[in-house]
């Protein structure tokens, strides 16, 4: 045997004693802490079973359920008369709550009916079924196979979004007026001073910037109807030759003012089943980028083609800087703007509008370009478009 004194034994066991008391009172005061955070948050959290029974809330998740109206105990009954398009809201939900995995995550928005626009982004999480997470709930039934809800007042941003919009369209429109004016003025007055080369000249680059903001302010409009989702686009079949004669006579003179050479060319008889003005914002920010990025004495060609199947096929090549290879995949991001092209006007939104429209017509877009050799991007408009019963196209929701 081994002795040891029994003060010895009496001191460890103290020792042991007097750390756990100091363990649980630290693990006290830190969960009161965590729920005092959790109970005065600004954003609602609850922990659901998954028929959507609320084992616990806190205050923000009870002034949610109360701005729905109704019964806070389940989060389906929850939803009330007061949130739009609430059915279809309760299905989806109800079959998140199934079939949400461990770490599995779902976002939605609930919109609440009147004109104070009240909206709340709801989050759920599914937590392990082992209840790997630990204790997260005083409550003794936890089963570890539950679901958290995060619950935010997305109010304010809503309304600052939708002031945005408006303020956007209004002015948008309130300025294509005046360009309008701008463009047909300087038509008219371009007919009196034909003789006069260097008056024709500056009347030339006066109408050439004219266009270019109406393109811009397009884009714009454009950009705002494509991420609400308003885009309604009817493709109708349409000759070739006479949806690009349109846009000659717009881009003409800015391939003029800029002495870069512009071409049209198709084959005989070639016909596009598109929406018009669709197709006319999707080739006209084409040729527009074209004739921005390539120098004086350039060219900017563009060339339509009947596919075997029925397809049309448009090709817009230009011989200007050309795009770095590891560019090539940011091109069509929102707002996305090369660095290198920086001090050269622009949104940043027109490639993203364009993908958007020819991708809502079942086609498809590519691009391929070399460095100080020029750029081709190619379209593709299928010959039957995804339309609906309407004879509108069915992707109309571009939001991400």
């Amino acid at each position: 045997f081994i002795l040891k004194s029994f003060e010895t034994d009496f001191r460890e066991l103290l020792r042991l004693s007097l750390s756990r008391v100091y363990s649980s009172i630290q693990i006290e005061r830190e969960r009161k802490q965590l729920q005092t955070a959790i109970e005065n948050s600004d954003e609602g959290l609850a922990l659901l079973d998954r028929s959507g029974r609320v084992r616990y809330g806190n205050r923000a998740f009870a002034q949610f359920a109360h701005a729905c109206g109704g019964e806070p105990t389940n989060l389906l009954s929850l939803l009330a008369e007061r949130v739009e398009n609430v059915e279809t809201l309760k299905q989806q939900l109800r079959s998140k709550l199934q079939d949400l995995s461990f770490g599995g995550v779902w976002t939605g928005e609930i919109q609440l009916s009147g004109k104070d626009c009240t909206a709340f982004s709801l989050t759920l999480s599914g937590l392990a079924r082992e209840g790997a997470l630990g204790p997260v709930a005083s409550d003794e039934s936890f089963e570890g196979n539950e679901v958290v809800a995060w619950v935010r007042d997305i109010s304010e941003l809503k309304r600052r979004e939708r002031f945005q919009r408006e303020l956007i369209s209004t002015t948008t429109h309130d300025l294509k007026g005046p360009m309008g004016a701008i463009i047909t003025g300087s038509e008219l007055i371009g007919n009196l001073i034909k003789d006069n080369t260097r008056a024709s000249d500056i009347l030339l680059r006066v109408k050439s910037s004219a266009h270019g903001v109406v393109n811009l302010i397009d884009e714009f409009l454009s950009a705002r109807r494509v991420e609400d989702g308003s885009l309604i686009l009817k493709p109708r079949e349409h000759p070739f030759s006479t949806l690009v004669s349109e846009l000659q006579d717009n881009f003409q003179t800015i391939a003029d003012s800029r002495s870069i050479t512009l071409t049209f060319d198709s084959t005989p008889d070639a016909t596009c089943t598109v929406d018009k003005m669709g197709f006319l914002r999707v080739v006209g920010n084409l040729m527009s980028n074209a004739l921005k990025f390539t120098p004086s004495g350039g060219s900017v060609s563009v060339r339509g083609v009947t596919l075997p199947n029925g397809d049309m096929q448009i090709e817009v090549c230009d011989s200007g800087a050309g795009i770095e290879p590891g560019d090539l995949s940011r091109i069509f991001e929102r707002y996305g703007r090369l660095d290198k092209h920086q001090e050269v006007s622009g949104t940043g939104i027109g490639l993203f509008v364009v993908r958007s429209i020819v991708q809502a017509h079942g086609g498809g877009i590519e691009v391929d370009s070399l460095v100080g050799k020029g750029t081709t991007f190619t379209i593709r408009f299928p010959k039957h478009p995804p339309v609906n019963e309407r004879g509108e196209l069915i992707s109309l929701d571009f939001a991400e």
